[in-house]
């Protein structure tokens, strides 16, 4: 195999023939801009309530997308412990919140099994313990068109290679360019068609065809996006793709993390889980039933069978 790597929205992994191991986490934004405005704040955090009722660094950013559910990346419960306590903080510092809503429980879609970082959907919903009522949530898209979106997170300030910033923790923005989408050649949009030069990089002759023209993103479910200017943001591990429309932000997608082989394509492009079909399925099931779907059925709205479920169900 290449030698190459994951980066799940901030996590190094490495890449084995038996997919990625998910084994630990840390969030960045890639450059960016601080996002003071309130006009963020359905934009949140998520962090470990500590039993002193203290709040641990945020590491993930979610959605607020009804007043008591928001939207994160899968990958980031799967790398929390079952024990701790999650809350959702609200305002421009992580670390120092306005407020913090606690977490009742999580899900995440399991039912779509290809995908470039190879998590299917990498798509959660985090069910909280108390409304909130006073901002407007954030309003789901699944269809990502070829434009320019804000990329939002509470990532280090810094190149994934370099030391966490002093901002590390602040809510960050920049924009990014739609690259590709699903079930488009992966590769193809990272090098921008340029075939020598991945070829190169690739450095496996023998199977450097079979990836340039085999390895695609997921239909529906995976989308490149560029950071289109050298600092701007890049997105940290559930931190949303977004466009501000009708004083109301709409989400194409939540960051995901990456599969690169050379250090200028953590510096250049995100990969975003986006919102299809299933994933949909999966968050209408959530807004109706909490988390009762863990076990099979509410008021006629399935999200899963009643199975025995495992650590990796969720």
């Amino acid at each position: 195999l290449v030698a190459c790597c994951l980066l799940l929205g901030g996590s190094l992994i490495a890449c084995t023939g038996e997919g990625p191991d998910v084994g630990q986490t840390s969030q960045e934004i890639v450059g960016g801009e601080p996002a003071t405005d309130p006009v963020y704040n359905a934009i949140g955090a998520l962090v470990e309530i500590l039993p002193d009722g203290t709040t641990s660094e945020p590491f993930c950013t979610a959605s607020l997308i009804g007043q008591d559910l928001v939207v994160t990346a899968k990958h980031c419960l799967m790398l929390t412990a079952p024990s701790a306590k999650m809350g959702f903080a609200i305002g421009y510092d992580g670390n120092h919140p306005d407020r913090v809503v606690p977490v009742h429980a999580g899900l995440w879609e399991r039912s779509v099994r290809q995908g470039i970082m190879g998590l299917g959907s990498d798509v959660a919903v985090v069910i909280l313990e108390q409304k909130i009522k006073d901002l407007r949530p954030v309003k789901l898209r699944s269809s990502p068109q070829p434009g320019t979106y804000e990329s939002v997170g509470y990532g280090a300030q810094s190149h994934y290679f370099e030391p966490p910033a002093p901002e590390y923790g602040t809510r960050q923005h920049g924009t990014m360019d739609l690259a590709g989408v699903g079930p488009d050649p992966y590769w193809q949009v990272l090098y921008n068609g340029d075939y020598d030069a991945f070829a190169i990089d690739w450095d496996e002759p023998a199977s450097v065809d079979a990836a340039w023209n085999g390895y695609h993103m997921a239909e529906g479910y995976d989308a490149v996006f560029r950071r289109n200017t050298s600092g701007i943001a890049g997105g940290d591990s559930g931190g949303p793709i977004v466009q501000r429309k009708s004083k109301r932000w709409e989400s194409y997608g939540v960051t995901s993390g990456l599969t690169f082989i050379t250090r200028a394509q953590v510096a250049t492009f995100t990969v975003y889980s986006t919102f299809g079909p299933q994933a949909m399925d999966f968050i209408a099931a959530a807004r109706a039933c909490g988390s009762v779907p863990r076990e099979g059925v509410c008021d006629g709205t399935t999200l899963r069978r009643c199975v025995t479920e495992t650590e990796e169900d969720g």
